[in-house]
């Protein structure tokens, strides 16, 4: 999964006169359009591509909310079923552990389907290259660093962090071989662990930003008029959120006169449906709005969040840290040695228990036998 960025201007020009030429002239080659999406595959894959957009179709909507706009211009998503295909189509140039690959210039994306793997993942993986569509579509190039572009690429598409990942990302904290965040715009030259843990690491600061300037607003109107949900909100997270409606001079007294009306009134970014919200997911897209114009990523920050991005990065380590370092005991390694442990303790306790039993065995035949000479 590649951003337009990580390609050279040749292999995209390659690429796309290919796609040009296999287009027009491959055999049993069919075409679905919905709505700007274009999907061009051989007719035998029609169900297939179906149930792929049927799959998408809800994420595609949040996503196209979360940047505001949807494409306007056509997107071209090509289907292949090989991999001889694939490097055809993307002229070798990609590393071979990626499964697709967006040319966001041209607003075309490659996606491969061989395995019954690559069939579902597939939904997730075309998201993410539309989400790079979109980012090349709306932004200069450059403008976005690569760890919000592949961190938000994942997120949109809807993955998280599973615990392999933080086990993962415990084991490379403890070898000290963490990338670091712009350590990330080389990516299309990573081998494939490396490459992993880019991805991880760039969906690790999302979700580290998600959090650390968010809080859940449970709705008002389950408290009848009470103030408990704001009890529990972070002054941090609301002052981050909304500014104009902290109160004076830093305190939540504020706060406690809001009703869930108010709120919406004076803070529109906090409501959300079904009566909850996430503060630092619409920090996260005011970031990411505020970047369209804000050629600086640390001024962007600063006028987003009160705090600049080396702040964020310290931060995030220190969250990483915190959060992931304790993992390092759920490592294959660890886990043999304390197994090993374990059954060394339990032997021993065994070996104790068997002792004594014998010897209480002992003591009563020698009762036994005195009680035989005394007779």
């Amino acid at each position: 999964m590649l951003s337009e960025r990580s390609a050279s201007a040749f292999l995209r020009t390659a690429a796309i006169a290919c796609l040009i030429i296999i287009s027009v002239h491959t055999v049993g080659a069919e075409t679905l359009n919905y709505r700007n999406y274009q999907f061009i595959h051989q007719n035998k894959d029609s169900l297939l591509v179906r149930h792929l957009l049927g799959k998408i179709e809800p994420s595609l909507i949040k996503i196209e909310d979360f940047f505001g706009y949807a494409p306007v211009s056509l997107v071209t998503i090509y289907l292949t079923r090989s991999e001889a295909d694939y490097r055809k189509l993307t002229r070798n140039g990609i590393p071979e552990w990626s499964q697709a690959v967006a040319f966001g210039k041209e607003k075309i994306i490659v996606l491969k389907l061989i395995s019954a793997d690559d069939v579902l993942k597939g939904p997730e993986v075309l998201l993410h290259e539309l989400v790079h569509i979109y980012f090349a579509e709306r932004f200069p190039p450059g403008r976005v660093p690569n760890w919000l572009n592949e961190g938000l690429a994942q997120y949109l598409s809807g993955k998280r962090l599973t615990l392999q990942d933080k086990v993962f990302l415990a084991q490379s904290m403890s070898a000290k071989k963490l990338i670091g965040l712009d350590g990330l715009d080389t990516l299309l030259t990573f081998s494939r662990p490396r490459a992993r843990l880019a991805y991880i690491e760039a969906l690790s600061a999302v979700e580290y930003f998600i959090q650390d300037f968010g809080v859940n607003i449970r709705s008002l109107s389950s408290t009848k008029g009470t103030s408990t949900g704001f009890d529990r909100l972070s002054l941090r997270s609301l002052s981050s959120a909304c500014p104009d409606s902290s109160g004076s001079k830093g305190s939540g007294s504020g706060f406690d006169k809001l009703s869930q009306r108010s709120l919406s009134s004076a803070c529109p970014d906090l409501s959300g449906s079904k009566g909850t919200v996430n503060p630092g997911y619409q920090r996260l897209k005011e970031l990411v709005k505020t970047l369209r114009t804000e050629r600086s990523l640390n001024k962007a920050f600063l006028m987003v969040t009160g705090s600049d991005y080396i702040d964020f990065e310290v931060g995030w380590y220190a969250w990483l840290d915190e959060k992931f370092h304790w993992l390092l005991i759920l490592n294959i390694d660890n886990l043999l040695w304390i197994g090993m442990g374990v059954l060394a303790l339990l032997a021993i306790v065994f070996v104790r228990w068997r002792n004594r039993r014998k010897i209480k065995q002992w003591e009563a035949e020698d009762e036994s036998y005195i009680d035989t000479e005394r007779e």
